[in-house]
């Protein structure tokens, strides 16, 4: 097996700078990369799910067009595939950076999002136990600016969730009081303190106070560092897309709850329900490519029961869409506007 040798300071120094010459946006949003780590030496042991839509940008491997991958077919990806994550996510140790061995490449649907990914199972061998494990991943990121790479790190007893960016990175020799806060949209520094996400990866959770359970799917919490997720907000309590609206007070919850209705709820900063009250609007939605696009706003109706608004979207929207909500706050609190991302259907318990 063959193992690179140079510093770790200066692998990450030119990884940063290349990534900061990257140029363009592929416009997909699917861009994010789930990786599970075991860290338990002699070897680490890992998972990773790409996204099929991703994969399909960089490799084709749908050779037939029946959306579905054969054997044959993801054997013929196999090779490139392994290589391109060698050049793309590196561990690195001891002077060193050590490249993943695959152990088997299958396709299949990951659980928590219920989308299709390929899914890579790979050791990565002569991890010694007092070695300092450092991560970078620049996978996507000549693809697209918002490409991300979500890790759970199993370690010593402890777990951590990391989102690797352009300019973020796993350092074990780092204290926690050293690691830098995120970077916000347009470059503004996140708040500082405690983020917590699901162990399971659920995409978008990033909450300050740890709740019992994920508020999507029930799985434990954990510590959570590194990168936000841009573009893409919080998971709300309905499993939709949650945004600020009132900072202190409420959260903006969207969803799609089915191909052609969509759906604005009221949450508070604790993800409780909050009554809609006097809030009335209108929405626009159009899709990731901006291939289509609602003609005009669609007003915003109140339900039955007053918990949420609504409105119809066009028939045969291909998601991932976007939508944009003008709201009247009412009783003299002037206007919000607020974009959301919505990636598909979420089912929700009448």
């Amino acid at each position: 097996m063959m193992v690179r040798r140079i510093g770790i300071s200066a692998v990450l120094a030119a990884l940063l700078a290349s990534s900061a010459m990257a140029r363009g946006d592929a416009g997909f949003a699917r861009a994010t990369v789930f990786v599970e780590l075991e860290v338990r030496p002699p070897e680490i042991r890992g998972t990773m799910w790409i996204d099929r839509d991703a994969v399909e940008v960089k490799f084709p491997i749908d050779r037939d067009g029946d959306t579905d991958y054969t054997d044959a077919e993801l054997y013929l990806t196999r090779g490139p595939l392994t290589d391109y994550v060698n050049q793309s996510f590196f561990l690195m140790w001891s002077g060193a950076v050590h490249p993943i061995v695959l152990n088997d490449l299958t396709y299949d649907v990951r659980p928590i999002s219920r989308n299709k990914c390929v899914k890579l199972s790979f050791a990565v061998p002569s991890f010694a136990k007092d070695a300092d494990l450092v991560l970078y991943s620049r996978i996507f990121a000549e693809i697209s600016q918002r490409a991300r790479t979500m890790v759970r790190i199993e370690r010593e007893g402890s777990t951590e969730i990391w989102v690797l960016g352009p300019q973020e990175y796993f350092d074990a020799r780092l204290k926690e009081s050293d690691r830098p806060a995120p970077a916000g949209p347009a470059g503004r520094t996140a708040p500082s303190g405690s983020r917590f996400g699901c162990t399971k990866l659920c995409l978008g959770i990033d909450l300050t106070k740890p709740p019992a359970k994920c508020p999507r799917c029930g799985a434990a919490m954990a510590r959570l560092f590194g990168s936000p997720v841009p573009g893409k907000g919080q998971i709300g309590r309905l499993g939709g897309t949650s945004m600020p609206f009132m900072p202190g007070q409420y959260r903006a919850e969207a969803l799609l709850a089915s191909p052609e209705e969509f759906r604005f709820y009221l949450n508070t900063e604790s993800l409780e329900a909050a009554p809609i009250g006097r809030i009335s609007g209108t929405v626009q939605v159009w899709t990731e490519d901006m291939l289509q696009t609602t003609s005009h706003k669609e007003t915003l109706k109140v339900s039955k029961d007053g918990t949420y608004l609504w409105a119809s979207i066009p028939k045969g929207m291909i998601m991932p869409i976007r939508a944009r909500c003008m709201l009247e706050l009412g009783d003299g609190r002037g206007t919000r506007m607020v974009d959301f991302f919505l990636p598909s259907v979420v089912e929700v318990s009448e």
